[in-house]
């Protein structure tokens, strides 16, 4: 089986058989996406088997949950790049007192607000809420946000 896209969208037990093989009493299976179709439960050895069928560089060696889980990481985390480089730039505001008298800044990126003293971290803040807002992971969330701010810094990423 060749694919143009394979994305593991969630790995969890929601379901008990793999729809590849039929395999049935899995524990955990991966919900894997082929060329944008609905998500079908795997297990173990059959996303395996499709990861390195479509070519995925990681998918090497023997087949376990914790490589399938990196590489499903891996991809929230190239999504919610993506995510992030598509949205607006922010509008910023400050420094303003807050409530405690304490300078501050405040950002909005597509309608999320981050406040923070410092002008960089409230724009940070407000990416990050935009980006959770659209349901990616907290690590997902804070690495596209720390691959921008190395971006924008010129160091390229970490």
């Amino acid at each position: 089986m060749t694919a143009e896209t394979i994305e593991i969208v969630a790995i969890n037990d929601e379901a008990s058989t793999c729809s590849r093989c039929g395999r049935t009493g899995l524990k955990r299976v991966a919900w894997v996406s082929v060329d944008g179709e609905e998500p079908v439960p795997y297990g173990t050895t059959c996303v395996w088997r499709v990861l390195k069928a479509g070519g995925h560089p990681d998918a090497e060696g023997r087949a376990s949950w914790s490589k399938i889980e990196q590489i499903a990481e891996a991809q929230e985390v190239e999504k919610a790049t993506t995510f992030l480089w598509s949205l607006p730039d922010p509008e910023v505001r400050g420094p303003v007192e807050n409530e405690w008298g304490v300078e501050v800044y405040i950002a909005q990126v597509a309608g999320h607000e981050g406040r923070a003293v410092t002008l960089n971290s409230a724009i940070y803040e407000a990416y990050h809420a935009a980006l959770r807002s659209q349901g990616f992971s907290y690590r997902a969330t804070r690495e596209a946000v720390a691959d921008l701010q190395y971006t924008l810094r010129g160091e390229g990423s970490p």
